[in-house]
């Protein structure tokens, strides 16, 4: 990350480059990541395998977006969540590389990348529960649908959601599933809140479990958490990944 002075104060984020610059640069970051994802991930994963789980989404992908095409927006509403298209595949490729059974993720919307989370849950053999936290604000919801609407009935027998404020209901989640595989933040992106979720949820992450974030560029959450523990980090898309060091080899399971 970059600090940039923008009327005297200091803010953390990309070099500001022209689009067609940018647009290379983000091509080229997300060409190399599941390559630099997999050091995250216990050492039989392989980036060929990664990319293989990425691809499976295809049809998912596809389902989400004709949905979305399908929906009824209120003017000036956000049409969709794009960013799923991008952040989904990797999520499901974590999911299946870890061999998850728990995960955890702050900020629902539509409900979109909680379709990847509980598909790959589900191909890595059933049984694995997907608990998310929700403070609904209308966001990325098309007209007369609610927080997860993409969530097909086959898949919620596995998934948990709680509406509320993550300051309340994240702490007794946790407690309640002791230790985690995956956690996604997606929420209030306030560098006060981000700070309370990471640190909440650092505690219950198990020995080569992954921290996740979306938009890690709009304060210095992200940095300032991951400063004194000394943890690796993948930066991709506005995310960011690290890992609470690596746990003994686990199996990995293979694409189907």
């Amino acid at each position: 990350m970059i600090r940039l002075l923008r009327n005297g104060k200091a803010r953390w984020g990309p070099i500001p480059l022209p689009f067609v610059v940018r647009r290379w640069v983000e091509r080229r970051r997300w060409n190399k990541a599941p390559g630099r994802l997999v050091r995250l991930l216990p050492s039989q994963v392989t980036e060929a395998q990664f990319r293989g789980w990425m691809s499976e989404v295809e049809p998912i992908t596809a389902e989400l977006r004709e949905n979305f095409s399908k929906a009824t927006w209120a003017p000036g509403t956000v049409q969709g969540d794009t960013a799923a298209y991008d952040r989904g595949p990797i999520l499901y490729a974590l999911v299946r590389a870890l061999g998850a059974r728990s995960v955890v993720e702050t900020g629902v919307a539509s409900g979109s990348s909680s379709r990847y989370i509980l598909e790959a849950l589900r191909r890595n053999g059933g049984g694995g529960r997907l608990c998310s936290i929700d403070l609904p604000d209308g966001t990325g919801i098309p007209q007369g649908r609610t927080v997860g609407w993409q969530v097909p009935e086959n898949l919620r027998e596995n998934w948990t959601l709680t509406l509320g404020d993550a300051k309340v209901e994240l702490p007794k989640l946790l407690e309640g599933l002791k230790e985690i595989d995956l956690f996604f933040h997606d929420s209030d992106h306030s560098e006060e809140h981000m700070t309370f979720e990471f640190t909440q949820v650092w505690s219950h992450l198990r020995d080569g479990g992954v921290l996740g974030s979306d938009d890690v560029y709009w304060n210095q959450a992200w940095e300032r958490f991951l400063g004194p523990r000394g943890r690796p980090e993948v930066l991709v898309g506005g995310m960011g990944f690290t890992s609470k060091g690596r746990s003994p080899p686990a199996t990995a399971h293979g694409s189907s």
